[in-house]
């Protein structure tokens, strides 16, 4: 009985750490950047309030945004993509923040969140796509490293 509950606890244990590893290639999870899963659905949700994104970027695999609201309290944000694309080389979408808060607080918040953009890896995006963030004035790009690393050298 106690060989087989430490080959359990062996198991499991491998199970776990196997699981973190692989989930954090997957750009899933939080990584350093707190680079938090970007949700794809066809329908969008309706946010209480829209943010002002004061500035954006992308890193790698991370969209990086600074977003500016008035709350009672520091809210959830999610970035959600409605899986439409336009017709463009590159690509082109559209993506959305969206928080459930309804407060009416009025006190001001600045928050730096990150979005995993791993998704757009896809072979279906040739590697680059052209990001239109909601309330963002610009266009981001996103490629991939393989894509960037052509790019530079010629």
């Amino acid at each position: 009985m106690i060989r087989l509950h430490g080959v359990l606890l062996g198991g499991l244990t491998t199970l776990l750490f196997s699981s973190c590893v692989n989930t954090e290639k997957a750009g899933t999870s939080k990584n350093s950047m707190n680079c938090l899963p970007m949700q794809v659905q066809a329908e969008v949700p309706q946010s209480a309030k829209p943010p002002v994104v004061r500035m954006a970027k992308v890193v790698d695999n991370c969209l990086h945004a600074q977003v500016i609201y008035s709350a009672c309290d520091r809210v959830d944000w999610k970035l959600y993509w409605d899986q439409k694309m336009m017709k463009s080389y590159p690509p082109q979408v559209s993506l959305f923040l969206v928080t459930e808060d309804s407060s009416r607080c009025g006190t001001p918040h600045v928050e730096d969140i990150y979005y995993d953009l791993s998704t757009f890896a896809e072979p279906t995006f040739g590697g680059q796509v052209w990001i239109h963030l909601k309330g963002y004035d610009h266009r981001l790009k996103w490629q991939s490293k393989k894509e960037a690393n052509q790019t530079d050298d010629g």
